[in-house]
């Protein structure tokens, strides 16, 4: 008997000691995954989520949420978004690099700047930068993305400065099939863009 209870103790031993898995993440993964974390320099941080912590103060408050009995549901409230866009796996980037240098190792004799060939954004979200190799660039604003090129590429280039400009892929993209006047596909310019600039854009609604 004692012999079994020690084998059934030892097992509750080690199955506490495994490694379980885990039904959510953790407040600071959740919020080091957010798109806030990697918003512009001197912007402000905008989470697309809101944590609330469960305790007793706030279990009221939950358990009634939502209210089922409203006859309509209210909208979901606004927030003001950072200006620029976020880079997307599918976009595409083109970068000008300006170099003062009288010896460049890009612009040619009499240049200063050199435009190089537009890079798509791969499915990691890198593209291929000439003396800096692969960098990840996807959930940047784009004025980071420069910025960060830009700081890469001093090293081996000292007086370089780089121009990037973005042309929206599918993921900064809207597809109206149709409903609108003008069916297709519309570049979406900003993180403040809302789906009525998107209807207006079409053509609006037919009558």
């Amino acid at each position: 008997m004692v012999f079994q209870r020690m084998i059934a103790v030892s097992a509750c031993l080690f199955i506490a000691g495994c490694s379980l898995p885990r039904g959510a993440g953790f407040q600071s993964e959740v919020l080091a995954a957010a798109n806030a974390n990697i918003a512009a320099e001197g912007e402000t941080p905008a989470y697309d989520f809101t944590v609330y912590e469960v305790n007793s103060a706030s279990l009221p408050v939950l358990r009634v949420w939502p209210d089922r009995n409203l006859s309509q549901l209210p909208w979901l409230p606004a927030s003001q978004q950072p200006a620029s866009l976020l880079i997307a796996p599918g976009d595409s980037i083109q970068l000008t690099i300006w170099d003062a240098e009288q010896n460049s190792l890009l612009a040619g004799t009499g240049q200063r700047a050199t435009p190089l060939q537009q890079a798509q954004v791969s499915a990691d979200g890198r593209i291929f930068v000439p003396y800096i190799g692969e960098l990840t660039v996807a959930g940047m604003a784009p004025d980071t993305a420069r910025a960060k090129i830009e700081e890469e590429l001093v090293r081996t280039i000292p007086s370089a400065q780089v121009q990037l400009v973005v042309q929206a892929g599918r993921g900064n993209s809207a597809n109206l099939a149709g409903g609108v006047g003008a069916a297709g596909i519309y570049q979406i310019p900003d993180r403040n863009f809302r789906l009525l600039d998107l209807l207006s854009l079409a053509g609006g609604a037919p009558r």
